[in-house]
């Protein structure tokens, strides 16, 4: 069980690497595609930035960070667990790393 946790935890680690190599790139290079449309990225805070200025409360977890496109803008969704247990997922503009929008997954009793 340890063995499939540490494959698991390592998965997801690579997983992460490789989305954030990419996040790097594309803002070296000025904006990305998504879907056929070239989306602006100059100006943005980095994921790590925007990931302290949220300050999560100590022990949470991120559990994965999304790009969106809504309305022409980009967004980041950063899921994550709270120490408590709950999943509260965040959209947040990678400009200024307002929280635009907050949704708490309440857990099964």
């Amino acid at each position: 069980m340890a063995f499939l946790a540490f494959l698991l935890g390592a998965l997801a680690l690579w997983m992460a690497r490789e989305q954030w190599e990419s996040y790097e790139h594309d803002a070296e290079h000025g904006g990305y595609w998504d879907g056929g449309d070239a989306v602006e990225t100059a100006g943005l805070l980095s994921l790590e930035e925007i990931v302290r200025r949220l300050e999560l409360p100590a022990k949470s977890r991120i559990l994965e960070v999304e790009r969106e496109l809504e309305s022409g803008r980009m967004y980041y969704e950063i899921e994550f667990l709270l120490p408590d247990g709950r999943i509260e997922e965040v959209m947040v503009d990678p400009r200024t790393a307002e929280v635009v929008k907050r949704e708490r997954e309440e857990g099964e009793d």
